[in-house]
């Protein structure tokens, strides 16, 4: 009998170590070209597999996606028409994948393009980039968005007469301990300061800001895992600039930026900077250049946050938009908008280096990807 409750522990392990390897990958989408909404398709981080997409719910344009911390609220931003957005909740069968909607909040705006949580999951956040306002929102445990307790409008412009006219938050993100909430405004070249109420949910800008080079264009921000860094990708600039991070005051200093083009790829219009993401070992970072169609990789240094160029991998398609690493940091998926594709790669964990895995998911203007752990 002792043997058999053995054999029978060992079995139960084996699963849960398999289970722990399970996930959802939802995508966010343009509905204008014929997808309908947020997409999933269930994933195994240990072989990099994905299997067939389904859609999860139908929604105007959600062009940004965020998970509530521990998993049991997704949030999707959504453009409705020329001075209509919303944020929409949906609570996740961890199960089956689908996605049951729970609240709407809309806003006068268009160009809702970023929405986050808060390290606690008490607020939501969002950024448009056509009005240049922010706003945060109370949710309820249930995934409710209360009434929106800040809507903040910065003024100003860039160098640039046609794409820095006026304010353009482009992302809206918390520091890693949760006190500080930060803007990337490409039409300012800057990245604001906001303080958080803990207990409203309130934003307080503070200054000093942290500026890109005139004309960069701040568009995403990521944090190093050591919350010593974070790692800005200047979408008109073709770069990417290093700021050591000060927890506690939540200056940022700048260290260094660093060109995201391919070498002898003329720069010109067409080519802009959109992803960033920094790998779970913070060992390497990774950078989405649309244009020439590439992911540029960089090494880190782990004392000084800067970055050495380790190559550029054609993205598989037209226009990546976006990319993510799945949660195990074992493989990248590269979302191109105008290619209709998301491609896969399985990431070298010494090196960093990308290598297509063979597989790939044809969906229509896919520009975000999340992971939920599934049961």
């Amino acid at each position: 009998m002792r043997q058999n409750g053995l054999i029978v522990l060992c079995l139960l392990l084996l699963l849960g170590t398999a289970r722990a390897d399970r996930y959802f990958a939802y995508f966010g989408t343009y509905t204008g070209k014929g997808s309908h909404g947020i997409y999933v398709a269930p994933y195994d981080s240990t072989t990099g597999k994905a299997g067939e997409l389904k859609l999860a719910a139908e929604v105007s344009n959600p062009s940004f996606l965020t998970v509530r911390p521990g998993g049991n609220l997704l949030a999707a931003s959504s453009d409705r028409g020329p001075k209509l957005a919303a944020v929409v909740t949906y609570a996740i069968n961890h199960t089956s994948g689908e996605l049951r909607p729970i609240s709407d909040a809309p806003v006068p705006c268009r160009g809702l393009c970023h929405v986050s949580f808060d390290r606690m999951g008490k607020y939501v956040f969002g950024a448009s980039y056509s009005s240049g306002e922010i706003f945060s929102w109370p949710v309820t445990p249930d995934g409710t968005i209360g009434p929106v307790v800040s809507d903040i409008k910065s003024t100003g412009h860039g160098v640039d007469p046609t794409r820095q006219e006026q304010p353009h938050a482009h992302q809206i993100l918390p520091a890693p301990q949760n006190d500080f909430v930060f803007v990337c405004d490409l039409g300012l070249d800057t990245v604001d300061r906001y303080r958080l109420d803990g207990a409203s949910g309130t934003l307080t800008e503070v200054r000093p800001f942290a500026a890109v080079p005139p004309g960069g264009g701040a568009r995403h921000l990521a944090f190093a895992p050591s919350g010593r860094f974070a790692y800005v990708a200047n979408e008109m600039g073709s770069a990417v600039t290093v700021f050591a991070y000060s927890p506690g005051d939540g200056e940022m200093r700048t260290v260094q930026t660093v060109s995201t083009l391919p070498p002898g790829f003329t720069p010109g219009p067409i080519n802009t900077a959109a992803e960033v993401a920094v790998h779970p070992s913070g060992k390497f970072l990774y950078v989405s250049e649309r244009g020439p169609d590439t992911i540029a990789a960089f090494t880190v240094d782990q004392a000084s946050g800067k970055l050495t160029p380790a190559g550029h991998y054609s993205s598989g398609g037209k226009t990546p938009r976006f990319f993510t690493l799945d949660p195990a940091g074992r493989f990248l998926l590269a979302g191109n908008q105008n290619s209709a594709n998301v491609v896969l790669f399985q990431v070298n964990q010494e090196t960093g280096t990308l290598t297509p895995t063979g597989q790939e998911l044809s969906l229509v203007s896919p520009v975000c990807i999340v992971f939920v752990r599934a049961d």
